[in-house]
């Protein structure tokens, strides 16, 4: 979908898109200025939009945004509050028609609203995402985390657009109507990663999940190692402690171990559509296991302890 729709952002009390975007990094802080230079760039597009910025670091960075970004609005929120939680608060505050949200370090492409707006004109349409490139490729180590966390999403470059089954958009990078995703149960918004349960809530009617490869964004955040290690294991604390039943959650206590050889199943497998990411995915196989190793830690811990404050220290 290649319509080209020209650029603004907010200039009334109802822009057309709200983006919500979490404060939360700990390195690279003063990517989320790079984020919002990439909006005030996008090519072809007429459409107005705010940038509502839920902060739990109020710093230096904060204060810039407030004095230089007048389409920016910052909702102080206490340390340690979980972006879920984070993402409620700025959906609560949103005046957008469409609501996009990403991260505070993965700068959209020039297209990037252009093609929400495209897509979101089928009223068939229930969200739409674009996939995720890696900006930080410097290292071995920036290549091995991005791999983790967002080859799923990768797209391997090509353009092209398509329908795409529940868990085929990134929960960072996708765009729907603000009064559909109202309609989804607000304590799940604040609790839940929003792949788990906003995606979910705006399908729940039979609409349809869309990918569009000029939504693209990039990952440029570079993780120490000891910083994603242990973000690793959060995550999975927090993704196995918030199973439902008790049941479920000894299950992935004992299936925990397993992890390792499935995701470097998987891993391998998504990796294939291209020889030559294939070959870069398979040099980070060493530090793709020491990931795996929390990853399965995480789980087991989070089984059996439940998540504990591991949700407010994501990022």
């Amino acid at each position: 979908m290649q319509n080209v729709i020209t650029r603004s952002p907010m200039t009334g009390s109802t822009p057309h898109f709200s983006i919500l975007i979490p404060l939360v990094s700990s390195v690279d802080q003063g990517l989320i200025l790079e984020v919002l230079d990439a909006l005030r760039d996008q090519a072809g597009n007429s459409w107005s939009y705010e940038v509502v910025l839920p902060d739990r670091r109020d710093d230096e960075i904060s204060a810039r945004i407030r004095r230089d970004y007048s389409e920016a609005r910052l909702i102080r929120v206490p340390v340690g509050t979980p972006i879920p939680a984070m993402l409620a608060q700025a959906l609560s505050a949103a005046r957008g028609n469409w609501v996009a949200v990403t991260e505070d370090h993965c700068i959209p492409s020039v297209g990037w609203l252009n093609a929400f707006a495209v897509a979101l004109r089928n009223p068939e349409v229930a969200a739409v995402g674009g996939p995720v490139h890696n900006a930080a490729h410097t290292t071995l180590l920036d290549r091995a985390t991005f791999f983790c966390e967002y080859l799923a999403f990768h797209g391997h470059g090509g353009g092209g657009e398509g329908v795409v089954q529940p868990g085929g958009l990134a929960g960072m990078n996708f765009c729907c109507r603000r009064s559909d995703l109202s309609k989804a149960d607000p304590t799940r918004l604040a609790s839940e990663f929003w792949e788990r349960s906003a995606l979910p809530a705006l399908t729940a009617d039979g609409g349809s999940l869309f990918m569009d490869h000029s939504a693209m964004v990039r990952h440029a955040k570079s993780f120490p190692l000891s910083l994603f290690l242990h973000q690793r294991y959060l995550y999975s604390r927090a993704y196995a402690g918030l199973q439902l039943t008790v049941a479920r959650r000894m299950v992935h206590a004992f299936l925990a171990p397993l992890l390792i050889p499935l995701l470097i199943m998987r891993h391998g497998r998504a990796a294939l559509g291209s020889r030559g990411l294939f070959l870069k995915w398979l040099a980070t196989v060493p530090l793709q296991l020491l990931f795996y190793a929390a990853w399965a830690w995480g789980e087991v811990v989070g089984a059996a302890w439940g998540p504990g404050d591991a949700l407010g220290r994501i990022e």
